[in-house]
């Protein structure tokens, strides 16, 4: 499971862009999940409710579950609030888990950025934030900065980063077949892009073995396009909206 984050100040648009960007991603066939941070005291929990009962009355977890969905209600009830690395213990393994905040932690980012706000670059002392999105041009940043509302660019800027492109392009060529020598198709057994094999099979081809076909199997491509915005300092094009 790859981890990826949004870090900004507050009223930057993380979670407007967060929400532009599942569907992006999710369209593209990435399975992908969720973790939102909040600075404050929060309840989705209704009083009146039984599951508010039931924590009122002492239930350290409360399980809600239905026909279409389930969630599960924990109480710290005065330990302490638990780190990154924990809630994502908890969290079920998917393709990419995009965190909403926790800025300080250690994984990579993307920083959201508007100069309106008046606000300092947090890229410019977090080694960890790999790129910017911005609705204006940036000068003297060294990462590369895309258009707030340039969704795809951002899509694939992540995807890229992550090598997620690389392992769906890997398993397509699988589901295909590979055509020469030793050619086989995605069936029970065959080894996905990130070592697993499909769901109740027996071991089949390397995975390595399999994209050194495939690549050797494809014509040569031209390189992608550069993403809208700088790199190592150049000056972005203004976004559009």
């Amino acid at each position: 499971m790859k981890i990826f984050g949004l870090a900004g100040w507050s009223g930057s648009g993380k979670t407007t862009l967060l929400t532009r960007l599942l569907p992006e991603i999710t369209g593209r066939s990435f399975s992908v999940s969720t973790i939102k941070h909040a600075h404050h005291d929060f309840d989705p929990d209704q009083p009146g409710k039984d599951s508010f009962r039931h924590r009122a009355a002492g239930a350290r977890e409360v399980m809600i579950t239905a026909a279409h969905r389930w969630a599960l209600i924990h109480e710290l009830r005065g330990d302490p609030e638990p780190v990154v690395e924990e809630i994502v213990e908890r969290m079920s393994p998917v393709d990419l888990l995009i965190i909403e905040g926790f800025k300080r932690d250690s994984h990579p980012k993307l920083e959201v950025h508007r100069p309106a706000l008046g606000k300092s670059l947090l890229c410019r002392r977090d080694p960890h934030i790999v790129a910017v999105a911005s609705d204006e041009r940036l000068a003297d940043v060294a990462v590369p900065v895309i258009g707030l509302d340039d969704i795809p660019a951002i899509a694939d800027f992540i995807l890229r980063d992550l090598g997620l492109e690389l392992r769906k392009s890997a398993v397509a060529a699988l589901r295909r077949g590979i055509p020469g020598p030793g050619k086989i198709a995605a069936r029970p057994g065959d080894i996905l892009a990130d070592g697993r094999p499909e769901p109740g099979c027996r071991p089949a081809m390397r995975m390595a073995a399999c994209c050194a076909e495939s690549r050797a199997a494809r014509p040569r491509q031209a390189s992608a396009p550069v993403l809208s915005g700088n790199a190592r300092g150049r000056t972005a094009p203004r976004a559009s909206g």
